[in-house]
């Protein structure tokens, strides 16, 4: 019986999911998920020694500052098992949520939804209103005037294309088409199974694999335990999606307690507070902190 290949995977936590589908589609029995950005540099120098003992290397397109874990010295090192895709951010589908920085360090709301943040209430108050208005704006039908949710979505596929010219791995045609009719991301950075099985798909193309990708069961996918994020219903009628999910907000799970839903509205709210605590606690500028997402905030907002 011949051997399956030894299998490491270096990404943030969609690698965790490639990994355990790796093991799901009997690919591989010996497959290590390693998330480059939360190791220290001594694992990081350890690990990139270890990489000449596995079959394939799996990895995104990490940059130069990673080093010998960079995709292109990986590349360089080992041509011929080194195989990349480009990391599904995507903000198409929740055009109104990213990461907020204050001086690149990520903003974390331990009683809401961790480093996920509303972008627009910071872009308000950097652009002169006033609190009391943008609780106003956040809390009524004036909140997605500011959106462009069109904009949002040819951007996203349009960046999430430019960044597979370098990748061997693609998925973003698939996302272009299959997102317009069913659900494919819980978040911007938490792809569904139906991503995941589209990205064995392709890995099985490019190894040369023999092997069937049928769907990756939900049942398996460890970002469904993490925060959910809804598809708001005017973006979906922007966009005319042939779907629509639950208008709340679900709080990752922790392990022996079930789900937490959250009203959006009430955190738009809740979201917009924890900001002008953490500025006024922290004496943070507002021009040191900044809404980052998989594509420029500002390019399909409109103040």
């Amino acid at each position: 019986m011949q051997r399956k290949p030894k299998i490491a995977v270096l990404s943030n936590c969609t690698g965790a999911s490639i990994s355990i589908a790796l093991r799901v589609f009997e690919i591989s029995e010996d497959v290590s998920s390693f998330e480059l950005f939360s190791m220290s540099d001594t694992d990081r120098e350890l690990l990139a020694d270890s990489l000449s003992t596995y079959d394939f290397i799996v990895t995104a397109l990490h940059g130069a500052k990673y080093g010998r874990l960079a995709a292109a010295s990986l590349k360089k090192e080992f041509p011929s098992k080194t195989i990349t895709f480009a990391v599904p951010f995507f903000s198409g589908l929740h055009p109104e949520f990213g990461y907020i920085t204050h001086n690149g360090q990520h903003l974390i709301n331990k009683n809401l939804l961790g480093d996920y943040h509303l972008g627009l209430p910071l872009e308000l108050l950097k652009n002169g209103f006033d609190q009391a208005e943008i609780f106003e704006i956040i809390s009524s039908n004036r909140y997605w005037s500011f959106f462009n949710p069109m904009k949002a979505w040819s951007l996203s596929i349009d960046t999430l294309k430019q960044r597979e010219l370098d990748a061997d791995i693609k998925f973003a045609d698939f996302i272009e088409s299959e997102a317009l009719k069913s659900q494919c991301f819980y978040s911007f950075n938490h792809p569904s199974e139906k991503i995941v099985t589209q990205i064995l798909r392709d890995f099985v193309r490019v190894s040369e694999i023999k092997s069937v990708i049928r769907g990756f069961p939900i049942a398996m996918h460890n970002l469904v335990d993490g925060a959910y994020l809804p598809v708001s219903d005017y973006v979906a009628d922007e966009l005319d999606l042939l779907y629509r999910t639950p208008q709340h907000i679900r709080r990752p799970r922790k392990v022996d307690e079930d789900f937490q839903i959250l009203n959006l509205e009430l955190v738009r709210k809740e979201s917009f507070e924890f900001l002008l605590k953490y500025i006024n606690e922290n004496d943070a500028r507002l021009e040191d902190l900044q809404v980052t997402s998989p594509i420029y905030f500002k390019d399909y907002v409109t103040l």
